[in-house]
């Protein structure tokens, strides 16, 4: 399919031919180039294409999906891209992962049982999933993709991690943080983690409030920082490692009743966080920079807005946040893609 980049004001577009909805978005730091994955209706069957823009907001190129649905990007330890994903085209049901390029160096076919994540980062040197039991009476797990020494996929391995029910990871130069919350107490208790499976307690549980959300954003010797969410208000907050909550800032208040969820939670190496939401009537995507937020793209009862200016649309939109580590880009689309909808990507950086 054919695409176009339009530049607007702040934003530009990526028009399509189709409805396209994202599957997933991702920077490809060996080749400097932004990678979006979508997808699109042909009669009763979907297509995936990868659309690869470069720092001059530019399509470089399309590439065409054929071995499978629902991708999602995995690094390789050498930080080239590849793709995990529902394969088609196997004798045996189950996740294939490829590389987005050269794939004539694969020649062993392996087929993983496929697991949903529910975070996915890269950490002491692999590409790492993170999932948590949905129930809360499971372990969270760690999926591991393991590559050989030509740099090629060679299994997937789970590691749980006892003691930990539905926590959130933060990773922060050599190590992997876990945020936890005991929703009855209101309290969050954190974890350092140096190697994989063994988590040890970092600092003092902290009692912070009823937040229905909370997500690690800096750590240091003797504090710590987060975003909590309740209801429809962002805090920052400030905590000892010896238990002591330091600052409850609220930040920004949403216009609407209640977030229901965030989504593509980004911490950047500028120490700015940006995410997408979903709350009762609308959904959207944030930047906050360091004690203050904004909402970036805001779609509310039809209409699509960009810092609060009403901008053209059409259909449901979704939205999704991609980081080069320095700075995000926030894109909104169709939620799915269908036989009507919008024709645009909307893109911000």
């Amino acid at each position: 399919m054919n695409y176009t980049i339009n530049e607007q004001n702040g934003y530009w577009e990526i028009s399509t031919e189709k409805p396209v909805a994202i599957e997933d978005c991702c920077y490809d730091e060996t080749q400097e180039e932004y990678v979006i994955a979508v997808k699109y209706y042909k009669g009763r069957d979907y297509s995936v294409e990868y659309i690869v823009v470069n720092r001059e907001h530019k399509i470089v190129k399309v590439l065409s999906e054929n071995q499978g649905v629902n991708p999602k990007f995995v690094l390789a330890p050498d930080k080239r891209l590849w793709i995990r994903m529902s394969a088609t085209r196997t004798k045996k049901d189950g996740e294939i992962v490829l590389p987005l390029y050269e794939r004539e160096r694969v020649t062993k076919e392996i087929i993983k049982s496929d697991l949903g994540t529910d975070f996915s980062f890269f950490w002491n040197g692999c590409h790492w999933g993170y999932v948590q039991d949905m129930w809360g009476d499971k372990p969270d797990k760690l999926l591991q993709y393991e590559f050989d020494k030509k740099g090629l996929y060679k299994t997937k391995k789970a590691v749980k991690l006892e003691g930990q029910y539905f926590a959130t990871p933060y990773v922060q130069e050599d190590a992997l943080y876990l945020c936890n919350r005991n929703f009855d107490e209101g309290a969050v208790s954190l974890f350092k983690m140096n190697e994989p499976g063994v988590a040890e307690t970092f600092g003092v549980p902290t009692t912070v409030g009823g937040f229905t959300w909370c997500r690690l954003v800096h750590v240091d010797a003797t504090e710590c920082q987060l975003i909590g969410i309740e209801e429809n208000e962002i805090y920052r907050l400030r905590i000892t490692l010896d238990g002591a909550l330091l600052e409850k800032n609220c930040i920004f208040t949403l216009d609407d009743t209640m977030f229901y969820s965030v989504l593509d939670f980004q911490v950047t190496s500028e120490g700015n966080v940006d995410f997408s939401y979903v709350s009762e009537h609308q959904c959207g995507s944030i930047r906050i920079k360091k004690d203050t937020a904004e909402e970036v793209f805001k779609y509310k009862e039809g209409k699509l807005y960009f810092h609060g200016e009403e901008i053209a649309s059409e259909g449901k939109l979704a939205f999704h946040i991609m980081t080069d580590g320095k700075n995000c880009w926030h894109l909104g689309t169709n939620i799915e893609a269908s036989g009507g909808g919008c024709k645009t990507i909307y893109v911000c950086e």
